[in-house]
């Protein structure tokens, strides 16, 4: 559940974390876990219910960073004989 007005961070990382995110990451979890399983369940089930995809869609967690999840994404929706174009948003940093 989500409480408060901090942003909802999914990937935390060199960006603002609520303290509640940090303390939340100070316990270890696996798949092994009842209470991960339960928690990974339910947020499952709520993204499936806010696109009305209930029964017709499922939700896959994937680990990683979000650029990981946008590229399976994109290797699971895009034909392989598409093309598909990406803007960039940001300056790239120079190796230099």
């Amino acid at each position: 559940m989500i409480r408060g007005n901090d942003p909802i961070l999914l990937t935390p990382g060199p960006l603002t974390t609520s303290l509640e995110t940090k303390q939340a990451m100070l316990r270890d979890w696996g798949s092994w876990d009842a209470a991960f399983n339960a928690i990974t369940a339910g947020i499952c089930k709520d993204l499936v219910e806010v696109v009305d995809g209930e029964g017709t869609h499922v939700c896959v967690p994937l680990q990683g960073s979000g650029t990981f999840a946008v590229e399976a994404a994109l290797a699971n929706v895009v034909r392989a004989t598409a093309r598909c174009s990406c803007r960039r948003t940001a300056p790239i940093a120079s190796a230099s």
